[in-house]
């Protein structure tokens, strides 16, 4: 066990980190824990936490070549929540889709643009609103 002087000098990210392998280790997917990071920082409303939960989840810092589709379909789960509908951390969320679009499959982007043709005008927040348009309009989905 860590004496109280020992946890006062952890940083966050050290203190994510051991999360992660407790997570890991009691659980079964190594999306486990970025997922329950994920959720941690949105409730805590950790705007900055969410950023680096999402960058968690990018391909470039797991060593995967592509995006899994259980994190499409996890994080595509989390954003019909009806407590996403009206958080203004939603629109973080969706900007995965725009970072990580190029290792997106076919198959991933269609369920991408579904999900938008069907929830995309439930969002609130304005950040939200916007990412939904950018996702809708722009390129990242083609």
């Amino acid at each position: 066990m860590f004496r109280h002087e020992t946890v006062e000098t952890l940083d966050t990210l050290q203190l994510d980190e051991a999360y992660d392998a407790f997570i890991a280790a009691t659980t079964g997917t190594d999306i486990d824990p970025k997922f329950a990071r994920l959720h941690r920082y949105i409730s805590q409303r950790d705007s900055e936490g969410i950023g680096k939960a999402i960058f968690g989840l990018s391909p470039i810092h797991n060593g995967w070549e592509s995006v899994p589709d259980e994190v499409v379909e996890r994080l595509l789960a989390m954003l019909t929540k009806e407590e996403m509908y009206k958080s203004p951390f939603a629109g973080q969320v969706l900007n995965y889709f725009e970072f990580e679009s190029d290792r997106l499959s076919a198959a991933q982007k269609s369920q991408c643009i579904s999900f938008l043709k069907n929830h995309g005008d439930r969002f609130d927040h304005v950040h939200s609103r916007q990412v939904v348009a950018e996702l809708r309009h722009g390129t990242y989905l083609r």
